[in-house]
């Protein structure tokens, strides 16, 4: 995930999910950026769900070019 797809993708959990904080989901990018599967926690299902979504969302709108 580049830059700007990461700050789009926090902007848009912290507006629409919100249960974790921006630490967290920054932390827990960080760690898939460095190859590292998060540790689960009480907030790992819901950053995860919606990175999930997000990634379908992004190839949802490659297939639609």
């Amino acid at each position: 995930m580049n830059k700007p797809e990461r700050e789009a993708f926090i902007d848009a959990y912290l507006r629409i999910v919100a249960y974790a904080d921006r630490q967290y989901v920054e932390g827990y990018l960080d760690k898939l950026d460095a190859g590292v599967e998060p540790e689960w926690d009480v907030d790992y299902s819901n950053v995860t769900d919606a990175l999930c979504m997000w990634q379908e969302g992004q190839i949802f709108a490659m297939k639609a070019k």
